[in-house]
């Protein structure tokens, strides 16, 4: 008997037991489903936002612009997130860098109608829209900044007002200023002609600025974490004018017998040429007229050659075997080196008497030896007609005998040139430290180089107008 009654309370406990699991189970369940649908809804919100505040962007442009004089946006409603104005947020400088100065064309905030959802946001800033998920921002929508053919325009758009919403949500938006010009205006003109536009972005959606102006704002960007900020870099074209048959970015020393005439400049920085002389490496060997002289070949030029008008590129070093002559009056002839350009100790003779030249863009160092001369068979110098640019070193290897002449411009801007021997520049020598020795001797070549300029920028990221505004517009929240 005591057997049976301890089986019959078994019964019901192992029931109240699977009764209890099953409870259990189905609140776990319950509370999962739940979170599951609570984080799907706020997924679908903020997915939902994107599109609003996309819309919300396109609105506040017509507005800021002047196209509009006042717009409404609904939001719909906002079950997991808020929506907030908060004018202080970000801030554009606009920066003119010009041999090492900067000089401050303007500086704003931007202000920004931001969306936020348990950490992920997405934010009107600056005329473009941005979203941040796991604290890494990306583009939506790009901003109110055009570049194109070197010019760039500009209209700011900063947003002012300070309010947060929920629930059932709404934008007012209003214009404050349209247009007021920064740049042009009374005391900035266009077009520029040196230096660097620097524009500079601090903001909490910095990494999609960065996006944007690495995909389609062109300019050489820069991103900085620590302070959440991205600067785009764009150069303003610069033509050189070549005063002197000196300028040495650092010191320019005479040694033994060596000697120049009183065109001598120090301590003043060049602009580089690695950006340029890469260009032109990309462009030519893409396309060359190589294929219409059989006497060079993208991996020499052979003996004997004459070059009319056009491009020619080496893939590797050029050197010489023998004489070479260029005729260039059919047209100005550009010779773009991948590596060195050697001249050996022949002679480069630009044969006619047309005011056409030759530019040489060598991305690696320029060598002569022996009788090596570099000219042009006119009675006169001319040495505008010969124009080196320069990646690498000048004439380092050049301490032989024999003479050498170039009646030549010779621009390398990195170069350190420590050079003796029987050396003759007619013309100017520009480089960054310059010792010289031996009977090494420079002549400024006056009569054609008084107003001679040369051009010193790479084909991107250049510069020449610029069109700046700025756009406010306020926003209030429904």
């Amino acid at each position: 008997m005591e057997h049976d009654r301890e089986r019959a309370q078994s019964e019901p406990i192992g029931v109240i037991l699977v009764l209890g699991i099953s409870l259990a189970v189905i609140i776990v369940s319950v509370g999962i489903g739940s979170a599951l649908v609570t984080e799907s809804t706020s997924d679908v919100e903020t997915d939902r936002m994107e599109n609003g505040m996309s819309q919300f962007g396109s609105k506040a442009s017509l507005v800021a612009l002047g196209e509009s004089g006042q717009k409404r946006v609904p939001f719909g409603q906002l079950d997991s997130g808020d929506v907030t104005v908060d004018g202080g947020s970000g801030s554009v400088t606009i920066h003119h860098r010009v041999n090492g100065s900067l000089d401050e064309i303007h500086n704003t905030t931007l202000g920004a109608v931001v969306y936020e959802n348990d950490g992920d946001r997405v934010a009107y800033q600056g005329g473009g829209v941005w979203s941040v998920s796991d604290d890494r921002s990306r583009m939506i929508s790009p901003p109110e900044y055009h570049y194109r053919s070197s010019t760039l325009t500009f209209p700011i758009v900063r947003v002012t007002g300070n309010d947060t919403v929920s629930g059932s949500a709404a934008a007012r938006i209003s214009s404050d200023s349209v247009g007021q010009p920064i740049y042009p205006n009374g005391s900035y003109t266009n077009p520029l002609d040196e230096g660097v536009i620097v524009v500079e972005i601090q903001s909490d959606y910095y990494e999609g600025w960065a996006q944007f102006f690495r995909q389609r704002a062109e300019g050489e960007v820069t991103v900085h974490d620590t302070n959440r900020t991205v600067v785009a870099e764009l150069v303003v074209p610069e033509d050189l004018t070549v005063s002197n048959a000196v300028s040495a970015q650092q010191n320019y020393n005479e040694n033994g017998n060596a000697g120049t005439d009183d065109r001598v400049e120090e301590g003043e920085p060049l602009p580089g040429v690695d950006g340029m002389l890469q260009d032109e490496v990309n462009d030519a060997s893409a396309s060359n007229d190589n294929d219409q002289h059989s006497c060079i070949d993208t991996s020499g030029i052979s003996a004997g050659c004459t070059l009319t008008a056009g491009t020619y590129y080496i893939d590797g070093d050029a050197t010489l075997g023998d004489n070479l002559n260029i005729n260039t009056s059919a047209g100005d002839v550009n010779i773009v080196t991948k590596g060195d350009f050697d001249i050996g100790g022949n002679d480069v003779e630009v044969v006619d008497g047309s005011d056409n030249g030759v530019t040489y863009y060598v991305n690696g160092s320029l060598e002569a030896n022996g009788g090596a001369w570099v000219g042009t068979s006119a009675a006169s110098v001319d040495s505008d007609r010969n124009v080196f640019l320069v990646g690498d070193q000048v004439v380092d290897d050049s301490t032989g005998g024999g003479n050498v002449q170039f009646d030549a411009v010779i621009y390398a801007p990195d170069a350190n040139i420590d050079t003796n021997g029987n050396l003759q520049f007619n013309g100017a020598l520009y480089a960054n430290d310059i010792d010289v020795g031996g009977d090494v001797q420079i002549d400024y070549d006056e009569e054609s180089l008084v107003e001679f300029q040369i051009e010193l920028t790479s084909t991107e990221n250049t510069i020449t107008y610029l069109h700046i505004s700025e756009n406010t517009v306020e926003v209030e929240l429904e």
